[in-house]
């Protein structure tokens, strides 16, 4: 479980987070879902371990996060895999290359075996026989899936997706979504999206969290989300689900 503990967080005289408190349990999706500036990304920069906060505490698998240094601090980084928003790609490496990156990266196999891994990842998230394309030949949903497979090549016990859906279609978020759930039900993993996309959180998500002005407003499954009384809630639904 990854406990977050009354965390705060500003950037010069702007306080951005201002006393978060989340549990994110093990094998499920949890959405965090708010508008722009509330937030999201800088929770997630600390979830992760790329943000200090200014006080609070995270606490993964019951390890104080925020304190922890050396060995300790990179096994804990390791737990965690991350699709990006727009999939960032290298461009000029073929797919198999991108996702073969991070095992020439940080472990000593061999080139069959990597090779190896990567084409069984790709089988894993449906896209066989694309190893010599390279990213501006694939559709924006192939790209997902190839930032996905490179993703969890190092097999991370947690998958954060950053707005996996921004900028797709209709049809190709639900596509998106159809993978995640497949994703965490294959491999058994913990998943935390960041989103605005209203619609795709309430398809997917085990638990829905609302940050709004740096603070948790509401979290509970989807169904006691949509029962919530919080007005900001209330209006933030309202809006993605066109009401």
């Amino acid at each position: 479980m990854i406990k977050i503990i009354d965390l705060h967080k500003s950037f010069g005289d702007k306080k951005i987070l201002k006393g978060v408190n989340l549990e994110i349990k093990d094998k499920e999706i949890t959405v965090i879902l708010g508008g722009s500036g509330s937030g999201k990304s800088v929770l997630i920069k600390h979830i992760m371990g790329l943000l200090k906060p200014d006080s609070g505490k995270i606490i993964i698998d019951g390890v104080d996060f925020i304190n922890a240094t050396g060995e300790k601090l990179l096994e804990i980084r390791n737990k965690f895999g991350m699709l990006f928003q727009y999939s960032a790609l290298f461009d000029s490496m073929s797919v198999k290359d991108n996702i073969a990156f991070p095992l020439f990266e940080h472990t000593k196999m061999s080139k069959k075996e990597i090779y190896k891994i990567v084409s069984e990842k790709l089988g894993l998230v449906g896209l066989d026989g694309v190893e010599e394309l390279f990213p501006a030949s694939l559709s924006g949903g192939m790209q997902k899936r190839v930032a996905l497979a490179r993703a969890i090549v190092l097999k991370p016990k947690n998958i954060v997706y950053d707005e996996p859906t921004s900028g797709l279609d209709p049809l190709m978020s639900k596509q998106v979504d159809s993978l995640i759930v497949d994703m965490s039900d294959k491999l058994k993993i913990t998943s935390i999206i960041i989103s605005h996309d209203i619609p795709s959180a309430f398809r997917i998500a085990d638990k829905i969290a609302v940050l709004y002005q740096g603070v948790i407003v509401a979290d509970g499954s989807p169904q006691e989300i949509l029962k919530s009384k919080n007005k900001y809630v209330k209006e933030f639904l309202d809006t993605g689900f066109g009401r």
